[in-house]
């Protein structure tokens, strides 16, 4: 749990056939897990503005058969 993180995580999918399936996910790190309040009260003082910690692109594909 210590190297965990609480992310934001937006995204969307759409299905091209019946067969073919894709999607776009990001994901925005907020703070480590253990660490979320701090991070939450350090933007509290900076004008309600989180600095994400990491930023992640998913792009995924299903086929079904």
């Amino acid at each position: 749990m210590k190297k965990s993180m609480f992310n934001w995580n937006f995204g969307i999918g759409a299905m091209l056939t019946k067969k073919v399936e894709v999607g776009v996910v990001y994901s925005l790190g907020i703070a480590k897990t253990g660490e979320l309040q701090a991070e939450l009260d350090k933007a509290k003082e900076n004008n309600n503005e989180l600095k994400p910690k990491s930023k992640t692109v998913q792009i995924s594909a299903t086929l079904f058969f």
